[in-house]
């Protein structure tokens, strides 16, 4: 059994997550729904949209390999730990770098 990376990523109104085990990769993703003649999501609407789509999209990866690391976007330089979709923001305890993962 394949040692792999799991990832997360939630930019561009699109729910997505892949598996890489060093030499190759797949990945899965899903656009957000907006309805017609709206110009997007509120932050809450897309949070909860996410959140409800994950289980749809992990479980369109593949099955083989054992999961040995979770990721996601690296935090921007600076105070704030800012993914791409604001709900997710979140301000650290003290001031400085970020805490590497």
């Amino acid at each position: 059994m394949s040692k792999c990376v799991l990832a997360f990523d939630t930019s561009n109104y699109t729910t997505s997550c892949a598996v890489f085990d060093g030499e190759r990769g797949v990945n899965s993703g899903r656009l957000l729904d907006v309805r017609p003649g709206e110009l997007g999501l509120r932050q809450s609407d897309a949070l909860f949209s996410h959140v409800r789509r994950l289980p749809e999209i992990v479980d369109a990866l593949p099955a083989e390999g054992q999961i040995v690391a979770v990721g996601g976007p690296p935090p921007p330089p600076g105070r704030w730990r800012a993914p791409t979709c604001p709900a997710f923001w979140r301000e650290w305890p003290r001031p400085g770098p970020s805490p590497t993962f």
